[in-house]
């Protein structure tokens, strides 16, 4: 293998490249408080979200985020503050992740299904149910999922299966 100068050149750029991309995405993400961290996500930085969702819950953030996740004009800051609210046992933040099960932008639907799935919420069935039939495969799927985990039932159903068996579940309590 011959080393030439656009070789040599060309290496160089990469490691520049990938040096600006780790100090740009993860060290920023990594030096971001968490209230900031949903809106350097919406300002793309992709690594924002990865890093929202390792951070500890903290109790004191619940309301900051409780109002990004239905007040904020951007659905990638409602996805981030839903995930945030996922790990949370706060009562106020489960009316949250229900309201966000009928958000438009259906990267907000997908994380408040995994938020129901993740708490294990059943008052969040009756508005799951819906989405198994969602347009957006992503919202179907994590619907499944959400529904699988919360009613311990593991089959593929479609919306009038589910609900037969949520109503049956609800009568013999």
């Amino acid at each position: 293998m011959v080393v030439t100068w656009k070789k040599v050149v060309f290496l160089l750029l990469l490691v520049a490249a990938g040096i600006w991309a780790y100090f740009h995405f993860f060290a920023a993400a990594g030096d971001t408080g968490t209230e900031e961290l949903p809106q350097a996500y919406a300002q793309g930085n992709p690594v924002a979200l990865s890093e929202l969702k390792k951070r500890p819950y903290d109790k004191t953030l619940s309301p900051p985020f409780r109002k990004m996740a239905v007040e904020s004009m951007d659905p990638k800051v409602r996805e981030a503050a839903v995930w945030y609210l996922a790990a949370g046992s706060e009562p106020a933040e489960e009316g949250v992740i229900i309201s966000a099960l009928g958000d438009p932008d259906p990267r907000v639907r997908e994380a408040a299904c995994n938020a129901a799935k993740l708490r294990k919420m059943k008052k969040a069935v009756d508005v799951i149910i819906p989405l198994v039939e969602d347009d957006d495969i992503d919202v179907k799927g994590a619907a499944r999922s959400a529904l699988q985990s919360i009613t311990g039932i593991h089959r593929y159903m479609g919306r009038s299966e589910w609900e037969q068996q949520w109503n049956m579940m609800n009568e013999n309590r």
